[in-house]
């Protein structure tokens, strides 16, 4: 494997993880009758909306000055 490359599974390790958490919240939210059903359920969807909303939202600059665009 030369420098500039990437392993399959480097690359495939966050959306396969984020996957994972839909698929179990999901299931949790079919099987589950209530009480902590329900919280895996949500803590597990929720996942994959808070990498979401990480990844659009822009950070600050470190020096603190205003947000640019790329």
């Amino acid at each position: 494997m030369s420098r500039g490359t990437v392993g399959a599974g480097r690359q495939w390790r966050w959306p396969i993880a984020l996957a994972a958490s839909t698929l179990l919240g999901l299931v949790a939210a079919l099987v589950g009758e209530g009480g902590v059903w329900w919280a895996v359920s949500w803590a597990a969807l929720a996942v994959p909306l808070l990498v979401i909303l990480r990844c659009v939202v822009p950070r600050a600059p470190a020096g603190g000055g205003p947000l640019t665009p790329p």
